[in-house]
């Protein structure tokens, strides 16, 4: 009747890791944003020592690291929908589980008061049906959201390489794009 079960400890695992690459994206959008704005400094001074054609060489390098930061910031932005989504996900998968235990309890309930109060049957009978009914929202609505993949061990281990490679290759391209700090 209710979702099935996520593993936590890997949900945490993923919601760390995510929480570690806004950090450094964090981290590279200061450095940039710090790098543009000492950049300003010399176009003043360049504007003011060397003239306007000088300047516009800097003017240009500043605009594309602001391109780049626009883009750094916009994936900084992503992961942290993501993470965000996760966390959701695990508070909603707590609440769950929380509701679970609800339903044995108003069934116990209900077999005990009703002897003794048959007017409340009507009650427990709808309160009951309606904690069913949240049950079976909960699974249609993770069957359509959450399609499951299944995924043979040497599957994943083959995601996990090539998800660390992306990454590596990530770093790098990231490494030579971006100027070192002064």
């Amino acid at each position: 009747m209710f979702g099935k079960k996520i593993d936590k400890t890997k949900m945490a695992k993923a919601i760390t890791q995510l929480r570690l690459m806004e950090n450094k994206l964090r981290m590279i959008e200061d450095r940039l944003q710090n790098s543009i704005d000492s950049k300003m400094n010399e176009l003043l001074k360049y504007n003011q020592l060397y003239g306007v054609d000088a300047a516009k060489m800097i003017a240009g390098e500043i605009a594309e690291q602001k391109k780049v930061l626009f883009n750094i910031r916009n994936m900084r932005t992503s992961v942290e929908r993501v993470r965000i989504r996760f966390e959701t996900v695990m508070d909603l998968n707590g609440s769950v589980e929380m509701l679970k235990d609800v339903v044995p309890l108003v069934n116990d309930l209900k077999k005990s008061i009703v002897k003794a109060y048959p007017d409340l049957s009507i009650m427990f009978n709808d309160f009951e049906e309606k904690l069913n009914q949240i049950g079976l929202e909960i699974d249609s609505s993770e069957l359509l959201n959450n399609p499951q993949i299944p995924m043979s061990e040497g599957m994943n281990e083959d995601v996990e390489a090539i998800l660390k490679e992306a990454e590596e290759v990530a770093k790098t391209r990231e490494k030579n794009r971006l100027p070192s700090p002064p």
